[in-house]
């Protein structure tokens, strides 16, 4: 060890050779006196009438005279000069030594991130100075610095020759590279802020012995916790994480440099518990860079960035996961000011290089895909994590609350789009704690509460017991009036996996009706997009809501049903806007980019674009019921109405009704539910009613 270093690192840690720290420390007496005198602090220090700190010139030990009225400034300059020699030559005789528990945790860290003895006096002088005031308060009179003047200063102060300083405080050295200390370098500030540390904690850590060097960075790269869900429970990710996981694996085998992967999605939808389902298949284990301190406290972006680089060399030869979370603090903050750029961006090189260079595979997550290409294109996989399809929902509810959920409530739960695990969990967990405190509170209702009043905060519709987009119950394929053969195209549907279908004729006549059966006939989920949820007021936001619409469908494998699709394919001649061209634009790419299954259903078929009329397989019009189908549909809802149907009395009426669809007697059924029907000929003037009311039908049909 070079002795200009004067040995407080030494292998043998001399017990009680320093001051209590209650007191000042004799090393920063030593640092203090340097201050004033090598470095001309002193100009600040004693001023004309008094010193500008007095409780730190008696701490320095001058006389009690020149501490009260009988100040003179020379004869405090000559005390200065002798306190400042007799503590120079106590410290040539007997060097001053730190505490043992700070030498002990320096140790620990010499040893880990292979420090010399400069990179360790450094970080000492560094913990001296964030924990001793007095060494604080005599910094600050050399006024504020360059990041020139401060390697010089700590030249003057360590007695350290200035190429070491320089070398152990530059980017390529061991205390920038492990995010211990950095210097701040663009702009002027006293001494203690131009030296930047990865954390406010670790001073006061570094002071307390550690058991193990995990734990001065407790609060700031902390061990994740064992994984609550295994790859089981993310089954629509089943292709991705295959490719994932036997890339990582590979990576630890070879040891390899740069390796990143991103994973976004909103909140909720298990990314954290992903990252630790993947460290137990890699039987690695997971450190988080953590984005609060042991205080509940946020930490900064800068500071988050200075932790991961510490872990870097942390885990450089261990065998090691990290995650960083919610990233966007960090990608898209605002730490340099509303309009400026992220942290991220301002330091776009750096952060370039530890995309390309980091020794320890981490998984980055976000919230948000809205980052900067110039970042995404670095990362070695993209993947988005998505709320589970609902095949997926109904397993992951009817396991999670099967004891307290009816199969009413699993289903209407997984109905809903919105609904990730993080808010089935949550809702459950306090659902169950408020029943043990009062018997008479259902779960399951306590449970419908409570997510319908998280969905409703987000923008969501509530939970409802009754799927809209479920079957009629009297659904069959022989009440709708078609030439397509219905059961045979489903059987090709079903054996070849894709088609296309276009289904037009008037509202009611079972074009929804026929998705949602397909849906079901082909064991697939139905992603209803309407053209409501699709059109937008906003330039190029179709377009996206479109793409996004296919996706979803090829991702989820599920019948995709755009109901109600006049608006989007409108024909391209008589359009006026140019946006009206591009979506049908789009949506002709994605038909032919499509893979899957896709129904389109419209009341204005003349209106259609003729090319996009061309890109389905099946162009079916659903017509009105025939009069058989209207006798059988008549005679089936009169028996779930307890009235008996005498053909040869309807037989005329019945003719006469010549626009009625499936859905008419579906509002039969339910208008039963208020007032029940007394004979067979209220219920065909309500239909007449109907039909009327729909087509503006005029004059009675002399019932």
């Amino acid at each position: 060890m070079n002795t200009y270093i004067n040995q407080p690192f030494a292998d043998d840690m001399q017990q009680g050779e320093v001051d209590s720290f209650s007191e000042i420390h004799p090393l920063a007496k030593l640092w203090a006196l340097r201050f004033l005198v090598e470095l001309g602090g002193a100009k600040e220090f004693i001023c004309d009438n008094c010193f500008s700190h007095q409780w730190i010139a008696k701490q320095l030990g001058f006389s009690e005279g020149l501490c009260t009225d009988q100040f003179n400034e020379q004869l405090a300059h000559q005390e200065l000069n002798q306190l400042y020699q007799n503590i120079e030559q106590q410290h040539l005789r007997q060097p001053f030594q730190l505490s043992a528990e700070l030498q002990f945790n320096l140790k620990l860290l010499q040893q880990l991130l292979d420090l010399n003895d400069v990179e360790c006096l450094i970080l000492a002088f560094v913990v001296l100075l964030n924990s001793e005031q007095l060494l604080d308060d005599i910094a600050d009179t050399i006024g504020e610095l360059t990041a020139s003047k401060t390697l010089r200063a700590m030249t003057v102060v360590l007695k350290v020759p200035y190429d070491d300083i320089r070398q152990a405080l530059s980017v390529q050295g061991r205390l920038h590279r492990s995010g211990l200390i950095s210097i701040q370098q663009h702009y002027r500030n006293y001494l203690r802020g131009k030296l930047s540390l990865v954390s406010n904690q670790l001073v006061d850590k570094l002071l307390v012995q550690a058991n193990d060097v995990m734990d001065l960075f407790a609060g700031t790269i902390n061990k994740s916790d064992a994984a609550e869900l295994t790859l089981q429970d993310y089954p629509h990710l089943e292709k991705d994480l295959s490719l994932l996981l036997a890339y990582l694996k590979q990576v630890k085998n070879n040891k390899q440099k740069g390796v990143n992967i991103f994973l976004y999605g909103s909140s909720g939808t298990g990314k954290t518990q992903l990252c630790k389902v993947i460290a137990k298949q890699l039987a690695v284990q997971l450190f988080e860079i953590s984005y609060e301190d042991e205080d509940g406290d946020a930490i900064s972006a800068t500071g988050r960035l200075c932790a991961y680089r510490a872990a870097q060399c942390i885990f450089d030869s261990q065998s090691a996961l990290l995650m960083f979370d919610e990233i966007e603090d960090v990608f898209n903050d605002t730490e340099n000011g509303m309009g400026m750029k992220s942290t991220a961006q301002s330091r776009k090189a750096w952060v370039n290089r530890i995309l390309e260079q980091n020794r320890t595979p981490t998984i980055w997550v976000s919230n948000s895909d809205q980052l900067d290409p110039a970042f995404i294109r670095r990362f070695d996989l993209v993947l988005e994590i998505k709320v589970p399809p609902k095949k997926q929902r109904l397993q992951f509810i009817s396991k999670q609350c099967t004891d307290d959920v009816d199969p009413l409530y699993q289903e209407a739960f997984a109905n809903v789009e919105q609904l990730s695990p993080a808010i089935l969990n949550r809702s459950y967990k306090v659902a169950k704690m408020a029943k043990m405190q009062n018997e008479t509170l259902a779960v399951q209702a306590s449970m419908r509460k409570l997510i319908s009043n998280t969905l409703k905060a987000q923008g969501f519709q509530a939970v409802k017991l009754q799927d809209s987009n479920a079957l009629p119950k009297f659904y069959d394929l022989n009440y709708i009036n078609t030439k397509a053969d219905l059961q045979q195209i489903a059987k090709g549907i079903q054996q070849h996996g894709f088609g296309r279908l276009c289904l037009y004729g008037a509202s009611g006549t079972g074009k929804t009706a026929f998705a949602r059966w397909l849906a079901e006939y082909l064991d697939q989920p139905l992603l209803v997009k309407r053209g409501s949820d699709l059109i937008s007021p906003w330039v190029g936001q179709t377009e996206q809501n479109l793409a996004k619409a296919f996706s979803d469908a090829e991702e989820q494998q599920a019948v995709l049903l755009l109901d109600e699709v006049d608006g989007l394919l409108q024909d391209r001649r008589q359009a006026t806007k140019s946006w009206e061209i591009s979506q049908v634009n789009e949506f002709l790419v994605q038909m032919e980019s499509f893979n899957g299954i896709v129904v389109a259903t419209t009341n204005r078929f003349e209106e259609l674009d003729q090319a996009a009329l061309r890109r389905f397989d099946f162009k079916m019009h659903f017509d009105f019921l025939n009069y058989a189908q209207r006798l059988t549909l008549l005679e089936n809802v009169c028996e779930q109405l307890h009235l008996e149907v005498n053909e040869a009395q309807v037989k005329n009426q019945l003719h006469s009704l010549n626009k009625l669809s499936a859905g008419d007697f579906a509002v039969i059924i339910r208008q039963a539910c208020f007032k029940p029907f007394e004979h067979v000929n209220a219920v065909l003037q309500h239909l007449e009613e109907e039909m009327s009311v729909k087509y503006k039908i005029s004059g009675k049909m002399g019932f």
